[in-house]
């Protein structure tokens, strides 16, 4: 069985991680799965996916066709001058006659769908990550590609849902299977109660919600101002946003409260000392740091149909927030704030409940997938 796995980016971030976990585990537990991998954008964990591979593609000049049959393509014209190395690459992947092509986030499928459209009885699962405007920012044109994909894995139902009444796509075709982390390794000590600190994670960026974030942290102040509560964003941001966030910062009065510490190559040094986890993400599928987070027992707040992780929540382990609902979260953090047996509880209860999201127990699944798709049954 040869499948081509394809990943927009090996960066550090939830979903390559999840397809790298994937593939780690095929390696080990299905090694008569031929892998390939196709990065659009190397990044740091390419060498891993390269560990994994049997042949491993980027958009690299050492891909691209030679001789005989780069002519034949320029000469038919399905070569341009400025997209020649990428045309010649989803040639030469067609020629392969992979028996599955496994497209890991929205990024990734029209080169998921040319490469299909090119090969002999190919399948072609997406493993979906996204959410409604995320998916119009990225892909305007999904709907014209639907027709290619025959099944879809998503990572939580809010995602599956939304697949399904957006775009009309058949439930038959629909899996979820929740996204996962390597947790094991997590290292946890209890948190001593000097002060409180909130904290949140993840690219400083719109979706995320960082000026929510700063927003909660200002209604916090101003109506709890004698609270010793304080709020650390661990996560990449770039220089521009981070003069516009050290202005907001400053003219709200919240330097010292308030830190952006940037991407950190040890995040678990201030993980460690949160006292809870708060996500004020305008959407977010099933962050893999909620995972994590929970492993560590820190209760995590996030917002109602907008975020996957709000389906495990429901149960207890924390708070869902109706949507930018900024007032009922800092009123949410002030509850834990002056109750520490709740939280203490609510942590507990959290490392239950997402204990079950790991590689051991969500990789059989994803496999199983694949092997249903493959033998037409209907998923």
């Amino acid at each position: 069985m040869k499948i081509l796995f394809i990943t927009h980016n090996t960066a550090l971030a939830g979903a390559p991680k999840v397809m790298l976990l994937f593939l780690q585990w095929l390696v080990v537990h299905k090694p008569i799965i031929e892998i390939h991998v196709l990065d659009m954008a190397p990044g740091s964990l390419d060498s891993d996916f390269k560990d994994c591979s049997r042949k491993y593609y980027t958009f690299s000049n050492d891909n691209a066709q030679s001789g005989f049959t780069a002519k034949v393509l320029k000469k038919s014209g399905l070569l341009g001058k400025e997209n020649d190395t990428k045309t010649e690459l989803i040639h030469t992947l067609a020629q392969q006659n992979f028996d599955m092509v496994y497209a890991n986030t929205i990024k990734t499928v029209p080169l998921a769908v040319s490469v299909k459209k090119n090969s002999i009885k190919t399948k072609l699962i997406l493993h979906l990550h996204e959410l409604p405007t995320v998916i119009k920012l990225l892909l305007p044109e999904f709907e014209n590609y639907i027709k290619h994909i025959d099944n879809y894995i998503t990572v939580s139902e809010t995602v599956k849902e939304k697949l399904i009444e957006n775009y009309k796509v058949s439930v038959n075709c629909v899996r979820m299977v929740y996204a996962f982390s390597e947790i094991s390794a997590i290292p946890f000590s209890k948190k001593n109660f000097e002060n409180f600190k909130v904290g949140s994670s993840g690219f400083v960026d719109w979706r995320k919600g960082y000026d929510i974030f700063i927003q909660v942290a200002r209604y916090i102040k101003k109506y709890k101002p004698e609270s010793d509560i304080t709020f650390t964003w661990v996560g990449t941001i770039s220089k521009k946003t981070q003069i516009i966030v050290e202005a907001d910062l400053e003219k709200l009065g919240l330097q010292g409260k308030v830190s952006f510490v940037g991407v950190q190559g040890d995040p678990w040094s201030y993980y460690k000392e949160f006292d809870i986890f708060i996500l004020p993400s305008r959407e977010d599928p099933f962050p893999l740091v909620c995972i994590e987070m929970a492993m560590l027992k820190k209760p995590i707040l996030c917002f109602k149909d907008v975020v996957g992780t709000a389906e495990i929540l429901k149960h207890g382990g924390g708070k869902v927030i109706p949507y930018l609902d900024i007032e009922a979260m800092a009123k949410a953090i002030v509850d834990y704030y002056e109750d520490r047996n709740h939280l203490e509880e609510d942590g507990e209860r959290a490392s239950q409940l997402f204990a079950q999201f790991t590689p051991i127990n969500q990789c059989p699944k994803l496999f199983s997938i694949i092997e249903e798709s493959l033998n037409d049954i209907k998923i």
